[in-house]
């Protein structure tokens, strides 16, 4: 659909211009209904780095497809959030 070519757009132009201060509204496409658009949030912030929307990213380790769950678990690691990574050894 148009909104979800409008979010992929998004979040690319987020990581390919390395704007760290977009992570509010990168956070915002992890609740997202489409797993594309889910993976693709969760890849950004992991590559950017930002250490926001751990709660969310947490939610999204037990997601139905692989490729956001594997990416979720990549944000949480490179947040650094010790509760998260801790969590993750419970996998």
């Amino acid at each position: 659909t148009g909104d979800r070519a409008v979010a992929l757009a998004a979040i690319t132009a987020a990581l390919r211009a390395r704007l760290t201060g977009a992570a509010p509204g990168i956070a915002r496409f992890l609740r997202s209904h489409d797993a594309r658009v889910k993976a693709d949030a969760a890849n950004t912030m992991a590559r950017l780095r930002m250490k926001v929307a751990t709660a969310e990213l947490e939610e999204l380790i037990a997601d139905e497809d692989a490729t956001v769950r594997a990416n979720a678990i990549r944000a949480l690691g490179a947040a650094e959030s010790r509760g998260s990574v801790q969590r993750l050894g419970d996998l």
